[in-house]
């Protein structure tokens, strides 16, 4: 005679699968599964999933799903990881090795002294399932595993045909939020280590060297003047300084929608935008608003740091084509742009300093960027064989 809940696992499986070659969401995928379960006569209260990630910015990834809302998911910075994490049930998994346990959290001394456990017992949770998924010798070695745990509010707490349930399922649900975690994740770190642009260009297949285009752009090349000398007595504290000015510079680019292709130790190549059917005039416009906020934004910096040397920007603009695709050697690639207007974009901001203001344009930018500019007369730039006539905004 068969098990009347083998029709539901293969159902859910079956579900979890789909869920995972398809590629949806994370929020989907433990909304979905939740909602099954109930559907199939599992009193589940509370659903939750945890995932480490290996995001600049977020350290782990949490969903919670409860009975008769949305599913919500939390990205957990670097630093409040630990707190959340310290003294928790799943935190007891891993110390002890187990793969899953249960808690009668209803029961007298069944929370065991866990603030969350105790925190679910005021909500009307009577049970806490717990369970660790590892991914043993994974490809990523920082997203080592998936937590799950499920609650239920019946007076009796979960049935053993109920844990069995989630024994069966939790595995599968397991590999299925790594599939989308671990897309997201390089989606992710493409782009905050080579930019949105190329980071999904090279998802998409443009990998082999010397592939690329040639195509318009407004190329932002910006500078700090005197982070060298300052970085030989500036301590500990230059590099979280360092990481403000960047901050100052790559948020108006973003904001304006270029692309920051490079860091440059303490600047940026940054262009405006990568795209065929981008009104280039535009992209000037563009590009001259992120470097004014640019300035402005690192000014602040400077003020906040007021017993340190200030460190002024200086920014070349220049509009041209480039070679925008993949530049290396052997299984070494950069996802750059390289050619003679990244040249002069770079010789521009050199300049500044020495012609006095904080921004110079070449001639074309100056034409289409939509702001009456100042001839400062024509100079040669390192590398170019004629002189340039170059441009800055007007004083004041």
């Amino acid at each position: 005679m068969s098990d009347p809940t083998d029709g539901l696992v293969a159902e859910i499986r079956s579900w979890i699968v789909g869920q995972g070659l398809q590629g949806g969401s994370l929020t989907e995928l433990l909304q979905g599964f939740a909602e099954r379960l109930s559907a199939g006569g599992l009193s589940l209260s509370r659903a939750y999933m945890a995932l480490p990630t290996i995001s600049p910015e977020w350290r782990a990834i949490n969903l919670t799903w409860r009975r008769g809302e949305n599913a919500v998911r939390e990205t957990i910075e670097h630093d409040r990881f630990p707190n959340d994490f310290a003294g928790s049930p799943v935190q007891h998994l891993l110390e002890s090795g187990k793969m899953r346990h249960r808690w009668r959290i209803a029961a007298e001394g069944g929370t065991e002294g866990y603030r969350l456990l105790e925190a679910l017992r005021q909500e009307g949770h009577t049970d806490y399932a717990a369970h660790i998924v590892a991914f043993g010798a994974s490809a990523v070695f920082a997203v080592q595993g998936v937590a799950l745990t499920a609650c239920s509010d019946a007076p009796e707490g979960f049935g053993n045909d109920d844990l069995a349930l989630l024994n069966e399922l939790v595995p599968v649900l397991a590999l299925a939020a790594y599939r989308l975690a671990l897309f997201d994740m390089t989606v992710d770190v493409l782009g905050a280590y080579l930019g949105h642009d190329a980071g999904l260009r090279i998802l998409n297949g443009e990998t082999r060297r010397g592939k690329g285009e040639s195509v318009p752009a407004a190329l932002m090349m910006a500078d700090l003047a005197g982070f060298t000398a300052a970085s030989e007595t500036g301590g500990e504290g230059l590099i979280e300084r360092l990481g403000e000015h960047l901050a100052a510079m790559v948020e108006p680019v973003e904001r304006e929608g270029g692309e920051v292709l490079k860091f440059l130790g303490d600047g940026i190549l940054a262009a405006f935008p990568i795209d065929l059917s981008a009104d280039p005039e535009l992209a000037c416009v563009k590009a001259l608003n992120a470097a004014c906020r640019a300035i402005a934004e690192n000014d602040k910096v400077n003020r906040h740091h007021p017993d340190a040397p200030s460190l002024a920007l200086k920014v070349g603009l220049h509009r041209g084509e480039v070679f925008y695709g993949n530049v290396g050697a052997g299984s070494r690639l950069d996802f750059t742009v390289i050619g003679p207007a990244v040249n002069e974009a770079a010789r521009l901001e050199t300049l500044c300093g020495t012609l006095g203001h904080a921004i110079l344009m070449s001639e074309p930018f100056a034409r289409s960027c939509g702001r009456a500019t100042v001839s400062l007369g024509r100079h040669r730039l390192r590398g170019v064989a004629e002189l340039r006539e170059i441009f800055a905004l007007p004083a004041g």
